[in-house]
């Protein structure tokens, strides 16, 4: 069902290959014969690595693991696949995402105008803060900053293949201090 040139533009893009969360993305790059890397982040999903080499046998050679499993975890699924395995060790975490525009429909709602696009919300239950942004979508991550960069020399022993520091919402001169 793909044209001749749809095909032809995805498989000759100057590119070293293609990160997806979608299945549906994974599906018409097979149908379309497309060679390059690719890689799977799945915010939540990559814990074990049954996933990891079902996934494998559809092409799929590079995985960002969940960010809420253990470093014993990852080296685990490292040790149980052939693939080249990656990993979180800093920055906020994505604990939610929602395609509604929830602080839009919250502030309508109440009659307020919504002043800003990142506000913090404070569960009592957990006495946890929360970032919520709305852009494209409405996301909640972590206040807290994920850091575990004191893990990177055991993750690289464990043959660990790359791993993903996030400076999304973080002052850049923290960032670069990491």
């Amino acid at each position: 069902p793909y044209t001749t040139l749809f095909r032809s533009r995805i498989i000759n893009l100057n590119i070293t290959g293609i990160a997806f969360s979608d299945i549906g993305v994974l599906n018409i790059l097979n149908e379309l014969g497309f060679s390059k890397e690719i890689l799977w982040q799945s915010n939540h999903i990559g814990t074990n690595s049954k996933t990891i080499n079902f996934l494998s046998k559809r092409n799929v050679k590079s995985f960002l693991l969940s960010n809420e499993i253990t470093i014993d975890e990852i080296i685990k699924i490292k040790n149980n696949s052939n693939e080249k395995i990656g990993c979180t060790l800093y920055g906020h975490l994505n604990m939610a995402t929602s395609s509604r525009k929830l602080l839009s429909n919250y502030f309508n709602y109440i009659n307020k105008s919504k002043e800003k696009d990142t506000y913090i919300m404070h569960d009592k239950v957990k006495d946890n803060d929360y970032i919520i942004t709305e852009g494209f979508n409405t996301d909640f991550y972590t206040k807290k900053v994920l850091n575990g960069i004191k893990y990177f020399p055991e993750l690289i022993k464990n043959n660990i293949y790359f791993i993903y520091l996030d400076d999304y919402l973080i002052d850049s001169n923290n960032f670069y201090n990491v």
